[in-house]
């Protein structure tokens, strides 16, 4: 045979199935596009200096591309594969070897990756400045730098073709071993009746119901931990519904005879019987994929928009900080007095000297102590320790005097009276109302008896951060004795591993963000010149602390944060969350789009004959149409529904998770996930009809 015999070949078979060709080549456009985009944006230089935390999640979001192109190209290459199998019967029939059949499908899957890779490639560079400008924008880079180099299209180039080589091997292996009589009747696998399998739907009725149940019942960082078990029950769950469970109900449906002998409900159930086999594990997929499309959406939209609420949580003023003062024993030997009017002064001069005014200066004492709850109301250091963090509580002592410079309250409290918050200020409605002290309540805690005043509806110190467990308290004492009591009790108790008190100062300064930035350097260079050194060269708005002798006892420890800056690291990191959620929502629906594209025109060439003798045996065009619009509607819009189904039970444990995140506006993450739903069911709608309309011009 000549050498272009084989290339013109295969040039034709392409050509003769653009309608399946097409959307496969490309799908593998887009994701060589996507994966050089994202290559290029982890290397770029602006990207590295401004945030490294965008960084590393580009570099995830890169794996997370390349491992999904290999898992998803290969999966749509077997719809290739499938339609074309009496065709490369055929052509063993009429003489052509199978070495013969390789080579033309060597030509076949080179022409796909040059087009494919090549067009990817162009496509990669005329957006990737695009794509540079929107995640500069959502990360609030200062500076923007844009810069192309060879190095992407090098990797797309070795990952794609590497992708391609084995789908080339695959697609031997399975010719050479197959017998040209099992590839004519390949296409027709999975019409005979699958069997009943009710124990596997049994299954994954459990496995669904075991995953729903760790969403809506874990709480604290056992949300975040349970989160990815929770994940692999409700996916193996889904699987075995839609492979057993939808053929169980479907055979139900069909002993009930006033059901199931009307023309439309025979035809629709009939016909999904005999192919729910092949065409579960794709509906699976598709429902997988929509609920994955649906929580990233939802979660780094809202985390995005919620921005001000976040920050709102982490900083009560422009500026906060901490000034820990210990003696070598570790007693405050009065100590506390004097840092706080050293502090105060540092604030007042540098505004002073920089012409801003300083306003709502605070300066108070608490101490956080994680403990045991041992019986009603009685909390303890014992076990708390070794014991997992979902299973202790975390106390907040605040003194009376601390309490009333923060808020203006006044309220008096007896020396064994105190006010009680319950929760963090992060997420206190998460708290179980078995957990929650009452007014009245007597509680134990450590070696002392207090009895609850009053219940405060607002956490004392505004700005605090968020709680990995459920099981928060702030706990108001009546003065710095109480307190004193509470830390030496636990200083006892927990030896070298005692908590701290600290002196926190907070207060709002006028001027710019620029004169607010410029403040706060100069406070840290001032605050830490005699105590210890101190950078902030990861620009997470924080000044890493060392003192001279590695010592805590011997000298003050401070920190500092500026609203201003560590705002600016937050919008790099959930700027940088939200463009990788767009960027794997935009892939997970692309693959979707192409799963339905696939099932409707596959299952119209196979239906078609089916539909032929329907119009010999009498139905007309419309009750055919009536039926095959019921069967389509329940086999495609199945997998959305479920997948709605999926993120109501996950609801619960995303809002936890981002509850550690600082996101607490719950309303505003329920609004972001029904108008996430919303466009997605549209965008869904709008898939089905155009693949629908395909699926009915076949069959007809």
């Amino acid at each position: 045979m000549k050498s272009n015999f084989y290339l013109r070949l295969a040039l034709g078979n392409i050509r003769k199935n653009g309608k399946f060709y097409i959307p496969f080549l490309l799908t593998c456009t887009a994701a060589a596009a996507l994966f050089f985009d994202m290559y290029s944006l982890r290397m770029n230089e602006s990207v590295i200096r401004e945030s490294r935390d965008t960084q590393l999640l580009l570099q995830l979001g890169l794996i997370v591309v390349a491992l999904f192109s290999v898992i998803f190209l290969f999966y749509t290459n077997s719809f290739l594969i499938k339609r074309r199998q009496k065709e490369l019967a055929l052509y063993n029939i009429f003489g052509m070897e199978k070495r013969h059949i390789a080579r033309m499908l060597a030509w076949e899957t080179f022409l796909s990756a040059v087009i494919s890779i090549g067009a990817g490639i162009v496509l990669g560079i005329v957006f990737d400045r695009l794509m540079f400008l929107i995640i500069a924008r959502l990360i609030r880079l200062d500076s923007v730098d844009y810069s192309l180099s060879l190095q992407p299209a090098v990797m797309t180039l070795l990952l794609f073709g590497a992708i391609f080589v084995l789908i080339l091997v695959s697609g031997i292996v399975k010719i050479t071993k197959s017998r040209p009589m099992e590839l004519l009747r390949g296409s027709e696998a999975g019409e005979r009746e699958p069997k009943s399998r009710f124990l596997l739907a049994v299954i994954g009725a459990a496995l669904l119901a075991a995953g729903y149940g760790l969403a809506v019942s874990q709480r604290g960082i056992s949300a975040l931990t349970m989160f990815f078990v929770a994940v692999v029950l409700v996916i193996l769950g889904t699987y075995c519904l839609f492979t057993a469970g939808t053929i169980a109900i479907l055979k139900l449906l069909r002993k009930n005879r006033n059901f199931y002998y009307k023309p439309n409900h025979f035809i629709s159930v009939s016909g999904m019987i005999y192919r729910m086999k092949q065409n579960a594990v794709g509906l699976a997929n598709i429902c997988i994929l929509s609920t994955v499309v649906l929580v990233i959406l939802s979660s780094t939209v809202s985390m995005y928009i919620g921005m001000n609420n976040v920050i709102d949580n982490r900083f009560a003023c422009d500026i906060q900080g901490n000034a820990v003062y210990t003696s070598a024993g570790g007693k405050y030997d009065g100590q506390t007095e004097t840092v706080a009017e050293n502090t105060k002064a540092e604030v007042y001069d540098i505004a002073a000297d920089m012409g801003l005014e300083v306003s709502d200066y605070a300066f108070y004492r608490d101490l956080s102590v994680m403990l045991m709850c041992d019986g009603q109301n009685r909390f303890t250091a014992e076990g708390a320790e070794d014991a997992k963090l979902d299973d202790v509580a975390v106390f907040n002592f605040i003194p009376a005097d601390s309490w009333r410079d923060l808020t203006g309250n006044r309220t008096e409290l007896e020396d064994d009276e105190i006010l009680v918050f319950n929760g963090s200020s992060a997420d206190s409605p998460s708290m179980k109302s078995k957990d929650r002290l009452q007014e009245g309540d007597t509680v134990e805690i450590l070696d002392g008896e207090y009895r609850v005043k009053e219940v405060l509806e607002e956490c004392p110190v505004s700005g605090n951060r968020a709680y990995v467990t459920d099981r928060a308290y702030w706990i108001v004492l009546s003065s710095e004795e109480a307190l004193d009591r509470i830390d030496e009790a636990q200083r006892s108790a927990y030896t070298d591993n005692y908590s701290i008190v600290a002196n926190h100062f907070q207060f709002n300064l006028s001027g710019t963000d620029e004169d607010e930035l410029a403040y706060f350097e100069e406070l840290k260079a001032r605050m830490n010149a005699d105590s210890y050194s101190s950078s902030d060269s990861d620009g997470d708005g924080y000044s890493e602390m060392q003192t001279y002798d590695g010592s805590m006892e011997d000298y003050p420890i401070r920190y500092t944060e500026s609203r201003t800056e560590s705002a600016d690291g937050m919008y790099g990191v959930y700027g940088g969350f939200l463009f990788i959620g767009i960027f794997l929502g935009a892939l997970f629906i692309a693959a979707t789009v192409l799963i339905i594209y696939y099932k409707q025109l596959i299952e119209g060439y196979e239906d078609k004959e089916r539909f032929e003798i329907m119009k010999k045996v009498g139905l007309s065009r419309s009750e055919i149409r009536s039926a095959v619009s019921s069967q389509i509607l329940i086999m495609f819009f199945l997998p959305l529904v479920v997948a709605i189904v999926h993120l109501i039970f996950a609801f619960p444990m995303v809002r936890r998770i981002l509850a550690m995140l600082s996101l607490t506006n719950v309303t505003l993450f329920m609004i972001c996930t029904v108008i996430i739903v919303c466009i997605f069911a549209v965008c869904y709608a709008v898939i089905y009809a155009v693949t629908a309309r395909a699926y009915y011009k076949i069959v007809s």
